[in-house]
């Protein structure tokens, strides 16, 4: 499998005449989500930095089952470190498969990092992938240990290859060893003192309550492929598997993490696989890691030679995750739900965990969907359709069972507007959906625009988001009342509420022409 993939990359790399990242098409390439999402967080703005310290905060005083790494939903990104190679090198439009940093990446939301290294061309240690080189392992290394010591109550593990094909001195690994023992400290040191998690088994590491993990453990876990230890001797010691975990604390792979590559540049025969994959390794059976790539790895095809020459075909890795997985399927005409995300509407309940994506920044509202599944319950009590403004219309329609049916996991709303909602509603000026719903017990309000003018494609709200993208407590008096959702943006529509013998809620909105439609 290792050769097929190497033989793969260099007939790829030798025959797209599209070849920088800088070249004139390659500025065409995406640098911005395919889809308007709402929340929509860009521009430094990073509301995810903190999300497995906000888990672990909600869960003090909750007495059921606390989160563990085995559970959990993890974002991860492929080839992290290869942001770094130059995208003035030939052949980097191929290479590259992230835009963001490392630290960027982090405060995103990534929890995992794959990085592919080797000896450097002008020595030490340098990220790679492929024949490509891109910056110093210690750049990398530096970039997680200043993110661990803004946020210290954050869990990351790191997965580190020796690159396929390239040449790695075994003093060079070593040095690699060293790096990440000096930025992540020893098992010996206090775990106040360190970074790395100390464990020695593996149900240790992802059986233990994420809080508990990272306050008496640590908060980075390194696993090493195997392929590292290959002839790996220094002054006639054998770095072996047994001999590394012992002195450094990290760990073989092997035992600790499936990851399986898909080698395929077709969609459907890569959420198969990928659906196969982890029913294989269900949760309740599992003593380790499974890292569900999402990537679609570029392949030359000499039928589809003319398709490449004139652009038509790509072997880059963004216009492949891009065109096949984040943007609305083609023929749709922007109005589809991207593959990715039917994945998840379809399987919610299949035991994910690792979540890897080549270009995190090109999908961030997966990322945020894959955050809020950890979560808890995220309950629609109404959800109203229309605008602020009278017209000869019914100024809303009641589409709360919509909402409620576009729950993931009963924690995060999925919602593709332009397919679920009549084109002609959408198109009404100052239209918005106007939400009221449950979290944590407390009632809360948020309002959506979806305007014309303002085009979103996705929504995803949960409780790790809804505040940040704008949701507010709602405070009900003791007899029945009206009141505009949001009025701060003077936005939303008139709702009406009345507490019954029960002490719950009755909803209502009041329509153009005053009249209140009564929601039981």
């Amino acid at each position: 499998m290792e050769q097929e993939r190497g033989d793969s990359r260099r007939i790829a790399f030798g025959l797209n005449c599209l070849q920088l990242a800088s070249c004139g098409r390659c500025w065409r390439m995406p640098r911005k989500p395919s889809l308007v999402s709402f929340p929509d967080f860009r521009d430094g703005h990073y509301p995810h930095k903190t999300w497995m310290q906000e888990l672990v905060e909600r869960e003090k005083d909750y007495t059921g089952p606390k989160a563990t790494l085995k559970r959990m939903v993890i974002p991860g990104s492929h080839d992290s470190g290869s942001y770094s190679i130059s995208n003035r090198i030939p052949f980097s439009a191929i290479a590259k498969t992230q835009n963001l940093t490392i630290r960027q990446q982090l405060l995103s939301g990534v929890r995992f990092l794959d990085l592919r290294i080797a000896s450097g061309k002008m020595g030490g240690v340098n990220i790679y992938h492929g024949r490509l080189m891109g910056c110093k392992f210690e750049e990398t290394l530096a970039q997680i240990q200043l993110f661990c010591m803004e946020h210290r109550k954050e869990f990351i593990i790191v997965y580190v290859q020796a690159e396929y094909g390239q040449r790695f001195a075994p003093k060079d690994k070593k040095a690699a060893l060293d790096m990440m023992k000096a930025r992540f400290g020893s098992r010996n040191d206090d775990v106040s003192q360190r970074l790395l998690c100390k464990v020695r088994t593996r149900s240790e590491l992802i059986d233990t309550p994420l809080g508990k993990l990272i306050e008496t453990k640590g908060r980075v876990c390194v696993l090493l492929r195997s392929r590292i230890y290959d002839d790996f001797v220094v002054n006639g010691v054998k770095y072996n598997k047994e001999f590394v975990e012992e002195n450094y604390g990290f760990f073989d792979y092997s035992k600790w993490l499936r990851d399986k590559w898909h080698n395929t540049t077709n969609t459907l025969e890569l959420l198969e696989s990928n659906l196969r994959e982890i029913r294989r390794h269900k949760a309740n059976i599992r003593r380790y890691f499974v890292n569900n790539q999402f990537v679609l790895t570029p392949a030359f095809d000499a039928n589809d030679l003319c398709d490449y020459v004139i652009g038509k075909a790509s072997l880059q890795p963004v216009q492949l995750a891009n065109q096949g997985l984040y943007q609305a399927p083609a023929g749709s005409n922007g109005m589809g739900v991207p593959v990715l995300h039917e994945m998840f509407v379809g399987h919610p309940e299949d035991d994910w965990n690792v979540l890897s994506l080549d270009f995190v920044d090109l999908a961030p509202a997966a990322i945020q969907l894959w955050i809020g599944m950890n979560f808890g319950p995220f309950e629609i009590e109404l959800a109203l359709l229309g605008n602020t403004k009278s017209t000869s219309r019914r100024s809303a329609e009641d589409v709360t069972e919509i909402m409620r049916s576009k729950i993931i996991r009963n924690s995060c709303l999925l919602l593709h507007p332009l397919w679920e909602f009549d084109p002609v509603d959408l198109a009404v000026p100052d239209n918005t959906l106007t939400l009221v719903y449950r979290v944590s017990g407390k009632l809360y309000s948020i309002v959506v625009t979806l305007s014309e003018l303002v085009l979103t494609q996705v929504v995803v709200l949960n409780e790790q988001n809804h505040l940040l993208a704008g949701g507010e407590e709602l405070t009900i008096g003791e007899n029945q009342g009206n009141g505009i959702i949001n009025p701060q943006r003077r936005s939303g529509l008139m709702v009406t509420w009345q507490k019954t013998e029960q002490k719950s809620f009755r909803f209502g909105y009041v329509d153009d022409d005053g009249t209140e439609i009564s929601m039981e």
